[in-house]
């Protein structure tokens, strides 16, 4: 008797722990969303399902900035049933490589949570290349070193460069002022004359008209050598 009373616990423990809910992830871990425009929201879709056999039961979902937001049509999801997060990704503040989190914890289930990293690059919408001007290390001797600027207009209109100038007083800039079509790019001649040894740090200011009203500043790193 004592015998088949173990029997009988130990086939009942084996029934209830092959009974589960498990939350599967049928979407990469790390979910790419390509690249988009600065100031541009992106969606994309975090798939699962649950492989146990036990109805499956989502607690609350949560990000890692305000900028990213996500939608779940229900909480409960039977044996097998797959379900989707939508996600939204708003890019305005951001550019080049992004990664947000996504991490969902689960109330009735496993694991107790599960974490998706989304991966977005933003392309600005104005771009200067370089970041900053690098003029080291240059001989007193040289009459003029030259450099270039190149800026990209990324808008879906013209973009209008009002002004461009300088608080370096040897440092000349071409051309200050033109209009770039959409996906088109300028390259700026900078032309640098030494006229004493050290350092001549400052900026190049470069204001915008249109589409939106702006001044951008770009570093420049000046030291004259003997």
């Amino acid at each position: 008797m004592g015998l088949r009373l173990i029997f009988l616990l130990t086939l009942a423990g084996l029934i209830s722990t092959s009974l589960s809910q498990e939350f599967k992830l049928l979407s990469p871990v790390i979910l790419d969303l390509g690249a988009i425009k600065e100031d541009s929201v992106v969606s994309g879709q975090i798939r699962f399902t649950n492989s146990g056999d036990k109805p499956l039961k989502i607690g609350r979902i949560q990000t890692s900035c305000g900028c990213t937001a996500t939608q779940l049509d229900k909480l409960i999801y039977q044996p097998n049933e797959e379900g989707s997060i939508e996600v939204r990704f708003n890019s305005k503040g951001y550019s080049g490589l992004v990664r947000k989190t996504v991490t969902i914890f689960i109330e009735e289930g496993t694991p107790s949570s599960a974490r998706v990293t989304l991966q977005v690059v933003v392309k600005p919408q104005l771009e200067i290349n370089p970041a900053f001007v690098d003029m080291q290390d240059i001989p007193f001797k040289d009459s003029s070193v030259k450099r270039t600027l190149v800026i990209t207009n990324n808008y879906d209109q013209n973009l209008v460069v009002d002004k461009i100038t300088t608080n370096i007083k040897t440092l000349t800039i071409k051309p200050t002022q033109f209009v770039l079509k959409p996906g088109s790019s300028q390259t700026l001649d900078l032309k640098y004359q030494p006229v004493s040894e050290g350092r001549n740090d400052g900026y190049i200011e470069i204001e915008f008209k249109k589409p939106v009203e702006k001044m951008k500043r770009v570093p420049v790193f000046i030291k004259v050598i003997q």
